[in-house]
């Protein structure tokens, strides 16, 4: 790059030869235009790009890589008065396009197809294919592993029981499918994981006593220093205690014990990891498809065959490899395999490490960085003809390191405050790695950065979150069009040379960004409050995409669309912006009381009674006519774009506040149906079932449209991240003083140790840890305390002008970023009244700045008419704010189920408060409407073993009652028992003596009618069903049938509101046995839950579903009528813990038992016998308890 004036250490890096050279490159020290001008100093040393190969981190950082080089060929080819190097550059400018420059998964699909014919697991054809469907066939891979270990006949079926009963929930093994899945991604994380594993599981079972484990932990160097603070700390322990010696050796075996034990089942699960392995290979084989992570190993595979390796040896003569701080083992191993006769050039920051949970190893940059020779220590041992040659230097076959440390990005005040914050503080930061100002800041600039912190002892309640938001409004507007310099290069137009310039500015919202370790759920937050101050900001990636209002309306669009009889799409679309039917319209509408929404604006049509209404429905329903055909004859990216256009939402959602955000939003639908539609799919239906499965899978992350970049002016809210690699004149870092969240689990996984399992001791609820568990944990905690303390790095040099931290007090000494490293610059401190005071003067402000606009237009220069109606309606418009959010963020309908679960969780307590919006028909909400059903529980009828496919037919999935051999679940064998208690005449069942022959023959003709069969009979057991029928309960139930007063399976439905005390968790009674004494009650339970104040909740109807197993109605000696309402419930119970399992049984069905209750207060079955006029009926709730034989009351 002519007229650019590098520095030393730059210099030095451009033209080194060297075996290897490491550049370690301090944030802004312009580490890409480094590796820019040493690609074209290369190229014009004869060294054509066919002969590099360039890796990045990312697609994005090889497009940009790709631009810089192609820019400065240009810029050689106008520049360069050499007619060769013009030659020169203009044929490595057409030779880029095929230049090997990607990320590390695109150069690892060329090795692939380049030799595919080496890789026998591979078929011709093969795709990458999507998570989702990889997600797929893992589940139905672990499904049929589960099944081959619980039916093998051999020692592993014995083996496999005792791990599911140590590790398992009791209840389900989903849990524990998934935990093997995830346990199986972190082992692919290795090079070779084959072989490590099968070197692990040996390891394991050749530990017999305390001194081979104590040898096998001292063999781990990379582990040893963790082993020995292990041990220190236990014989510190010991020291202290005045136990004897010999109680003291017993305590150093109780280190141990439990970790022997555990060792054995680790082994164990590492075998089941491998059978899983082999039967997700074969099953990806049979499907044609690899995932991601295929492609590194089927990359490293070729690799380490001798001949394939030698080829991209003698290909390649140099490699750059870019962000090699984030480098992972998998990439290590494919870098070393392809280097063995080629120039490394690797550039990275360990400093920026923060891709940790991408499998980012610093410490292999970390290695390289303390055997490498410093190149000033190697410019010395040579002499002065050696270590210049025609302006390069040349380090022969050494392998140095250079360190950029000189920033060209911050102003010097942000430099000195981020080196005081780190020096001996973060390892490795010292003199010689600090950053060192790149270039003279103007004089007359000034902006010290300053940490802000809120003190809230005198109120602990306090909404912390808000109050940093304020804090953060109140920044932001202080700072708003302060002055600035930028400095920048021009071109002399006589020299030729870039000259320095700094030109003046002001900032503006769009210069500002505000980071955070985690945006999802507080980025939000945050931008409601600044935008409700009067300050444009926006989240630019969060994972709540789904549920942008633009999104949930557009997407009831395509769903009406499609089925016309969907009824909450319908009544969400016809009462949203695009269509504005009102309350009374649709209300007038629902009168017609046909099955379907839908169907009841038909009936309206042809009722003729409000003209004006009549025709607002038939505009809809041509339109949706009209859609339908376009959805047929349009691509699916050119149909959505139709509808934004047709419809005017897509202008729509750009007035709305941050319209550019939404209306991104809304292209990046176009741009899910294009890859949708890249892929080999059609159809507007599988595009909409696409998204669905992506909304409801909770380990996807579907992040809101990045607009970065698009000009808006507004402030940035992003996690650091994000930010990586970035600057802005602004930056404002908050929860410096939030908690560190630290994980725990039974078991994990390190690559040098290995599986790490809490042990099962059968005298404790809680499994022990062991020397395994606690020395990954300390590992754990230690690398999440250095990664934390890098992305506090990472965020402060992202500044460029002005730098603010900010923080609130917590609420107990948790550890945070303020406890790992205090601010030791500028403090600025405040208390809630200030805070309080700040919102409330920029609250005024905003009001102000309003009036004052409209005061402006009515009386400032060159305003001739002023319509105060005209500006009263744009005002109205543009202020809109929907007055029903509240009501949007509630669901119109509930079964027992939901609202069952929703009790039992904290954090999921309210998730039902973001589902998508409906209009319920606020009718009469005391009647309840019961109608006859069948067995509440469903099975899947259908799983994904496929039968084989006919010529000319489409391949359907085989269903399960045509297998010879099924899985029975835990729901199918509870809907069994169901079924027969449904069918069951009490009165016939109960009598002495004759209750076996009547199940027996009842089952038969159940078979005979194939409503069950023989096989599902075989999952059940009747002397279960038989015990409950000579128990009290089935008496009294026997008793009712005869009055005609006993009703089973019987569907319910009402309306009730949020308010609803269903929602709210309360506290239980007693159990007893079916003929046996009342057991006492041990326990009441806390709520679970805190539901909001009433008053944040709308009075909004909602309706509440379900089916009660069976209730019946007897009298007391007054004479009133009372229900008895049964639930009978088949759940494992652990006979080890059967009153506190009981107690659990109790307070999990507590919401459905009130929802149910409330079902039965809103009939009428009880009649005129429910009591004194104006009363509640009483209701005794049971749950029967099929495999203790127990009700348990209420």
């Amino acid at each position: 790059m002519a007229g650019v004036r590098w520095n030393r250490e730059q210099n030095i890096a451009i033209h080194a030869r060297a075996k290897d050279i490491l550049v370690a490159a301090a944030a802004g020290s312009g580490k890409t235009a480094v590796m820019v001008e040493r690609v074209v100093r290369l190229i014009l040393s004869g060294v054509p790009l066919e002969k590099m190969l360039i890796v990045t981190f990312t697609n994005a950082s090889t497009a940009e890589m790709k631009s810089r080089i192609r820019k400065a060929l240009k810029s050689g080819i106008e520049k360069s008065d050499d007619p060769e190097e013009r030659r020169i550059f203009r044929e490595q400018l057409d030779a880029l396009a095929t230049a090997d420059i990607s990320n590390f998964h695109g150069f690892a699909m060329k090795i692939i197809n380049q030799f595919f014919h080496k890789l026998p697991d591979l078929e011709p054809g093969y795709r990458v294919e999507d998570e989702l469907k990889i997600r797929a066939i893992s589940g139905n891979v672990i499904d049929e592993l589960f099944y081959d270990y619980f039916n093998s006949q051999d020692e592993k079926h014995q083996r496999f029981i005792d791990f599911l009963d140590d590790y398992s929930n009791g209840r389900t093994f989903g849990d524990i499918k998934n935990k093997i899945i995830a346990l199986h991604g972190e082992i692919r994380n290795i090079p070779r994981y084959e072989d490590v594993v099968r070197r692990m599981i040996d390891d394991y079972r050749g530990i017999e006593n305390q001194d081979d484990l104590d040898f096998y932990l001292r063999s781990k160097e990379k582990i040893a220093r963790y082993y020995e603070d292990l041990i220190e700390e236990n014989n510190s322990k010991a020291k202290k205690s005045k136990k004897k010696a010999a109680e003291n050796e017993d305590n150093k075996e109780e280190l141990f014990k439990p970790t022997l034990n555990a060792l054995k089942q680790a082994a164990f699960i590492m075998e089941l990891v491998l059978d899983f392995d082999e039967k997700f290979r074969l099953a990806k084989k049979s499907a044609g498809v690899i995932d991601f992570s295929d492609i590194e190993h089927f990359a490293i595979k070729l690799l380490d065959e001798e001949s394939v390796a030698d080829f991209y040896s003698k290909k390649f003569e140099y490699i750059f490899v870019d962000e090699y701080q984030d480098t992972s083992a998998l990439q290590e191993y494919f870098i070393e395999k392809i280097s063995k006769k080629s120039s490394l050039f690797m550039v990275g920051d360990i400093k920026q490490s923060i891709y940790r949970f991408r499998n980012a190893e610093p410490q292999i940059f970390q290695d390289k960085y303390d055997r490498f020779t410093p190149e000033k220590d190697a410019l010395l041992g040579a002499n002065d003809e050696a270590e210049r040659i025609d302006g390069d230097f040349d380090f022969k076959d050494q392998s140095i390191r250079i360190d950029l440390s000189a920033n060209y990005r911050s102003k010097k005040y942000i430099l000195d405050a981020v080196n005081n914050l780190f020096r001996d503080r973060m390892d490795g930061y010292n003199e010689e790695s600090e950053l060192k100002i790149g270039a003279p800041n103007p004089e007359n600039a000034l902006h010290e950065p300053t940490y802000h912190f809120v003190n809230v002892e005198r109120n602990e309640e306090a909404n912390r979150d808000e109050l940093e938001a304020v804090l953060v409004a109140k920044i932001i507007k202080d700072q708003l069009g302060q002055e600035y310099f930028v400095e920048g290069y021009e071109e002399d137009p006589k020299t030729g040379e870039k000259v320095k310039t700094s030109n003046r500015k002001t900032l503006e919202y769009r210069d500002m960004v505000i980071l955070s370790r985690a945006v999802s759920g507080y980025g939000t937050n945050l931008a409601k409050k600044l935008v409700e101050l009067g300050i444009p900001a926006y989240v630019t990636k969060k994972s709540d995409f789904f549920e942008a209002i633009e999104i949930r309306i557009f997407l009831c669009l395509l769903e009406v669309v499609e089925n016309r009889l969907s009824d909450i799409a319908l009544l969400a679309l016809l009462k949203s912006e695009i269509y504005g039917f009102t309350d009374e319209e649709l209300a007038r509408i629902a009168l017609k009381n046909e099955e379907h929404f839908y169907l009841n604006m038909i009936s309206y049509v042809k009722s003729g009674e409000q003209e004006d209404l009549i025709e607002k429905i038939r505009r809809f329903d041509g339109q949706i006519e009209r859609f339908r055909t376009l959805a047929i004859e349009e691509s699916l990216d050119e149909f959505l774009w139709h509808l934004m256009q047709e419809t005017n939402y897509y202008m729509m959602a750009g007035a709305m506040p941050l319209g550019d955000v939404r209306q991104a939003n809304l292209q990046y639908l176009i741009e899910l149906a294009l890859d949708y539609e890249e892929r080999g799919n059609v159809g507007l239906s599988g595009y909409l079932d696409m998204l669905n499965r992506i909304k409801i899978d909770e380990n996807l992350n579907m992040d809101e449209a990045d607009v970065t970049g698009e000009g808006a002016n507004a402030v940035k809210i992003a996690s650091i991240h994000w930010s990586k690699g970035l600057e802005f004149p602004m930056v404002i870092l908050t929860g410096y003083n939030r908690k560190m969240n630290r994980t725990s689990f039974n078991w994990s996984f390190h690559k040098d140790i290995g599986l790490a399992l809490k042990a099962i001791n059968p005298k404790k609820v809680k499994p022990d840890d062991t020397i395994l568990t606690r020395l990954i944990k300390n590992i754990k905690d230690n690398e999440e305390d250095e990664e934390s303390m890098r992305a506090l790095y990472v965020a402060l040099t992202r500044a460029k002008d002005f730098l603010y931290v900010v923080g609130v007090q917590p609420k107990m000494n948790y550890k945070s970023l303020s406890t790992m490293l205090e601010w030791n610059g500028k403090r600025q401190d405040y208390v809630v009244d200030d805070i309080l005071a700040f919102e409330q003067e920029i609250r005024e402000d905003y009001e102000n700045t309003r009036e004052g606009t409209k005061y402006s237009a009515e009386n400032g220069d060159g305003v001739e008419i002023f319509d105060e109606a005209l500006f009263e309606d744009v005002r109205r418009k543009l202020e809109y704010v929907y007055p029903y959010k509240k009501s949007s963020e509630i669901k119109p309908k509930y079964t027992a189920t939901e609202i069952n679960k929703q009790r039992n969780y904290d954090e999921d307590f309210f998730e039902f408060l973001d589902m998508p919006t409906d209009l319920i028909d606020p009718s009469n909400t005391e009647k309840t409407y019961f109608v006859d059903s069948g067995s509440k529980e469903k099975t899947e009828l259908v799983d994904s073993v496929s039968t084989e496919k006919m010529p000319g037919e489409p391949q359907l999935a085989e269903p399960r009652f045509l297998k010879a051999h099924q899985v029975a679940t835990a729901a199918w064998r509870g809907s069994l028992y169901h079924k027969i208690l449904e069918m069951c005449d009490y009165t016939a069942a109960v009598k002495p003596g004759e209750c076996d022959n009547y199940l027996n023959e009842l089952v038969a003709d159940m078979i005979k009618k194939e409503i069950i069969s023989a096989d599902e009979l075989k999952e059940i057991d009747l002397e279960k069903i038989k015990r409950f029928f000579e128990g009290n309960l089935a008496k009294r139930m026997a008793a009712a049938t005869e009055k005609g007063q006993l009703y089973k399976e019987k569907q319910f439905i009402y309306m009730t509101t949020p308010n609803d005390e269903i929602f709210r968790s309360t506290k239980g009674e007693s159990y007893e046995g079916s003929d046996k004494a009342e057991l006492p009650d041990k326990a009441e339970l806390s709520d679970k839950a805190k539901m909001p104040d009433k008053a944040e909740l709308p009075e909004e109807n909602v309706i509440v579903q379900g089916i009660i197993d069976a209730f019946f109605i007897e009298e007391n000696e007054a004479g009133e009528k009372y229900f008895v309402l049964v639930d009978f419930k088949t759940n494992r119970i652990d006979e080890r813990y059967r009153e506190s399992e009981l107690e659990r049984l109790k307070e999990l069905y507590r919401g459905q038992m009130l929802t149910y209750e409330k079902a039965l207060k809103y009939s009428n079955f009880l009649g005129e016998g429910r009591g004194r006029p104006g009363t509640e009926p009483k209701i005794e709730k049971i749950i029967y308890h099929m495999g203790t034989n127990l009700c348990i009351k209420y």
